[in-house]
């Protein structure tokens, strides 16, 4: 192994080997800063300068830091470049577990070592994936996603049956979704939820998937707190997809307002009205709080309430 201090301006990142997402380099930057650079970064050398092939956020952070030469370890140019990349994976994965994301990269390049089989199907079980396969074709879809939802995903704690939920979008659909799921902190399993709504609404009303969403997204914009806003979201697609349940549930909760229970009950029912029927939770402390209880229950307004309640 032969190590080398090159100048940064030499060094040409080769992105098609770039299989790691983004990430915040602050602790990095610091980390060199204070330290140095601990490993040196794999580059071969090119007909102008050296291609760099693994450590891109480190020469970012070193390039943040205004450094004008760094270490580097000079691979064999005799050797396959996929070689080479099985190491820097094998090393990556020693650090920190790959993301489906950067999975679905792997994959995508393992795609073109065909010629190189062995290496292939190294890499593939370094990665923990099958050599063929429904699970593997996920993967490959999902690398040839767009950037901004690939951004998204790479930011969140996935597994890639949560991600195959924009498999049903299209790329205008994806990125649309993808960038309010981020800008508004919803997590793609919660996503998922709301693309199921969005796709049963356009079944049924033979409307673009992304008009569905756009008009609940519109019909909520005024709220400001992101939080207040998702649930927004949310309750609209739910109303236009199951309009009679929602004026069911509305009728439950007028009902549920006008009922002047004593302090002895509580009363529950299930929101989502897939459990029938309500709940009453009595709570006798003293014979004052029987003495309503008895009064309540002698209220027909009151019973009849409860009782339409219970029908529904």
């Amino acid at each position: 192994m032969k190590i080398k201090r090159i100048a940064i301006k030499e060094i040409q990142p080769d992105f098609f080997f770039h299989f790691t997402t983004p990430r915040d380099l602050s602790d990095l930057i610091a980390s060199l800063d204070q330290g140095g650079l601990m490993t040196p970064l794999p580059v071969l050398p090119a007909a102008s300068g050296y291609r760099l092939i693994g450590g891109f956020s480190r020469l970012a952070a070193a390039s943040h830091l205004q450094w004008t030469h760094l270490h580097c370890r000079l691979l064999e140019t005799e050797r396959p470049v996929s070689e080479h990349l099985v190491h820097i994976v094998k090393s990556h994965m020693l650090s920190r577990p790959l993301n489906p994301v950067e999975q679905a990269r792997l994959v995508a390049m393992t795609d073109l070592l065909v010629a190189e089989a062995a290496l292939r199907r190294l890499l593939l079980a370094d990665l923990a994936l099958p050599q063929h396969g429904p699970r593997l074709e996920a993967y490959r879809r999902l690398a040839g996603w767009p950037q901004p939802v690939l951004d998204y995903l790479s930011r969140t704690d996935i597994s890639i049956k949560h991600a195959a939920v924009f498999d049903l979008l299209a790329p205008d659909e994806q990125i649309f979704m993808a960038q309010w799921a981020d800008d508004n902190g919803v997590r793609p399993v919660e996503l998922g939820r709301i693309i199921t709504l969005c796709r049963e609404i356009s079944r049924r009303e033979s409307a673009p998937v992304v008009t569905v969403f756009q008009a609940a997204v519109a019909a909520s914009s005024f709220i400001e707190n992101r939080q207040q806003h998702v649930a927004a979201v949310k309750k609209t697609l739910t109303q236009r997809r199951f309009p009679a349940l929602s004026a069911q549930r509305d009728a439950m909760l007028a009902d549920e307002r006008r009922l002047q229970m004593p302090r002895s009950v509580t009363l529950a029912w299930d929101r989502t009205l897939e459990r029938p029927g309500v709940t009453l939770e009595v709570d006798l402390d003293s014979k004052q709080a029987l003495l309503d209880l008895q009064k309540w229950l002698g209220d027909a307004p009151q019973i009849s309430r409860l009782n339409r309640m219970i029908e529904r």
